[in-house]
């Protein structure tokens, strides 16, 4: 619920964070494309077995809401979104343990967006006070 008093705005939204949701999402393309290369290279892949367990299951569990016209919400996404976490759990963890030191930075960096983006958006996921400019630069103008 927005009430607001004055300037401030306390308002709670279970939107949950950005940056981690288009990270996680980007992740699941990413391992699809590392296995279509992997076929056209004839790269051996040791993870091949958890590149179709992710993907088998993401994709699992987004099909059956592609083709529902009637009004979906965030939460229909959230069964495939757990299997895009570990997409993207497992490409950081191949740039922190990767000896190419640009490798290790970009996931030190991805962590950190990550990190950034939660202490940023935090203020509306506990409903504490906000400006409304603070709000409306948080909520991208109207994006909800």
């Amino acid at each position: 619920k927005q009430t607001e008093l004055g300037k401030i705005i306390y308002d709670v939204h279970a939107m949950g964070n950005p940056i981690l949701w288009w990270l996680a999402t980007s992740s699941v393309f990413s391992i699809l494309c590392l296995i279509v290369l992997g076929f056209f290279k004839e790269i051996n892949y040791q993870h091949l077995p958890l590149f179709l367990f992710i993907l088998a299951n993401y994709f699992a569990n987004l099909l059956p809401w592609i083709f529902v016209t009637r009004c979906t919400f965030l939460y229909h996404y959230m069964a495939s979104y757990v299997f895009s976490w570990l997409g993207i759990s497992w490409i950081i963890e191949q740039y922190l343990s990767s000896q190419i030191i640009v490798n290790r930075r970009l996931g030190i960096m991805m962590l950190l967006l990550i990190s950034i983006a939660f202490v940023y958006w935090l203020p509306i996921y506990l409903g504490m006070p906000l400006s409304s400019q603070g709000f409306k630069i948080r909520m991208f103008g109207s994006w909800i």
